[in-house]
């Protein structure tokens, strides 16, 4: 029977080093830790986020055991992405399709945005992510104008992403003027430290489990800065999925 309450969520930006793929992983570990099933689709060239879980299940096989529900494949072509949430949708596979896209406008973002229910776009607090923000939300609004049906099109939201825990007065000028100009959640991605952990290990609750059960009193003491990452992830997918 389809799934009708299946949910796309497609990670756009047009910079790199913007936390897209920590974004999309931070979503993942959401998703998973809280019991549903989730399809990570890398459209990236670089292939990051698909590099990065053939990396970490081959070092630690019990990442994959302990995430049945969470498959990653990585894509060569646009083509392949209606492919897959068709079957997703009519075989009721999955609750999320995440993607993880390549940094590029054009016809292959429309066609992203015809599969998608949601696009979100992570920025940095900078001059640079101000203006590649800008462009891609102007290609945002430009989709009113070349779509049959305006009323399909996906929700955008915009998530300050690798955010300093102390931000400067110019970083907070820049957050004044992004919510001004973008749909912005209230949610932050943080700059945390933790993300380099999940490069390395696997998901925020997988991680907070490991350090709940290490022998090393020190080291269990830091499961709740998993915790609070996963926690973050939850919010924003929470406020996401609200902007419909």
């Amino acid at each position: 029977m389809p799934n009708e309450q299946l949910k796309v969520i497609a990670i756009m930006t047009r910079k790199g080093g913007a936390g897209k793929t920590a974004l999309a992983r931070a979503l993942m570990s959401a998703i998973i830790a809280d019991g549903k099933r989730c399809i990570a689709i890398d459209a990236d060239p670089q292939q990051a986020l698909f590099r990065w879980w053939e990396s970490v299940t081959t070092e630690n096989p019990e990442v994959a055991s302990t995430a049945p529900s969470l498959r990653v494949m990585g894509i060569d072509s646009p083509s392949e992405l209606e492919t897959i949430i068709d079957e997703a949708y009519e075989n009721d596979t999955a609750d999320f399709v995440i993607i993880d896209t390549m940094g590029a406008g054009g016809q292959w973002a429309d066609e992203l945005a015809v599969h998608s229910d949601h696009i979100v776009l992570p920025m940095m607090l900078s001059d640079t992510d101000m203006r590649i923000a800008t462009d891609t939300y102007n290609w945002y609004q430009g989709l009113y104008e070349r779509a049959e049906d305006p009323s399909a099109l996906p929700k955008l939201t915009v998530v300050l992403s690798r955010v300093d825990k102390n931000p400067s007065n110019a970083m907070r000028a820049m957050a004044r003027e992004a919510n001004a100009k973008f749909p912005v959640i209230e949610e932050l991605f943080m700059d945390r430290k933790q993300h380099a952990d999940v490069d390395r290990e696997g998901l925020f609750h997988q991680i907070s489990k490991w350090r709940t059960e290490d022998p090393n009193p020190l080291m269990r003491t830091h499961a709740r800065l998993y915790d609070e990452a996963l926690d973050e992830a939850r919010e924003i997918l929470s406020l996401v999925l609200e902007a419909e």
